[in-house]
């Protein structure tokens, strides 16, 4: 009889109609809010502010997942001039009228050192060309953005699912600038 309750329980704690009433016993956010409240993002300062940045540019690790191992991370140790407790890894975007010698992918780096289209590169050629890329140390002028991506939970059963991580908030750089490493 134990048994039968406690599993009675557990079914009841995982049903969605509880964990919708979960969700809505959580503080709300609403999307207006987010334009006059500070999201304070993974460097740890708000969204949207301007900072210099100390790290390097690293090859991202493709952890077995789709999209994920094809480009570089910014890896951030200092923020102004205060080292961060834990150094962060962020993907990044240059605009085009930024002045900077970053690139975002292999391709973007061919781009940027042959002023042409990059073709199909080998991973030799690749190599060849991170080296004295990868893992030099720079001084950026930037800021953190976010946004939601991924698959929802619970979609509706006609719909199909395709490969792609869970519905999340993830934040990026966008780098406005290059100081030099004086």
């Amino acid at each position: 009889m134990k048994n039968l309750i406690i599993t009675t329980l557990i079914l009841w704690a995982a049903s969605p109609d509880t964990q919708a009433e979960d969700t809505a016993a959580q503080p709300v956010l609403t999307v207006a809010e987010l334009n006059h409240r500070a999201v304070i993002g993974k460097l740890g300062v708000p969204l949207g502010k301007v900072v210099e940045l100390q790290g390097a540019v690293v090859r991202e690790q493709n952890n077995g997942r789709k999209g994920q191992g094809e480009g570089y991370l910014l890896r951030i140790s200092h923020v102004g001039n205060k080292p961060l407790e834990a150094i962060r890894q962020l993907r990044f975007s240059v605009p085009k009228f930024a002045q900077t010698n970053l690139a975002a992918n292999p391709q973007m780096l061919y781009e940027l050192r042959n002023g042409r289209k990059a073709p199909p590169l080998s991973r030799p050629e690749i190599e060849a060309l991170e080296a004295g890329y990868l893992g030099q140390p720079v001084r950026l002028v930037a800021y953190e953005v976010g946004r939601f991506s991924g698959i929802p939970d619970q979609l509706p059963e006609d719909v199909p699912v395709w490969a792609e991580v869970g519905f999340h908030f993830s934040t990026s750089l966008v780098v406005l600038a290059e100081r030099s490493q004086d």
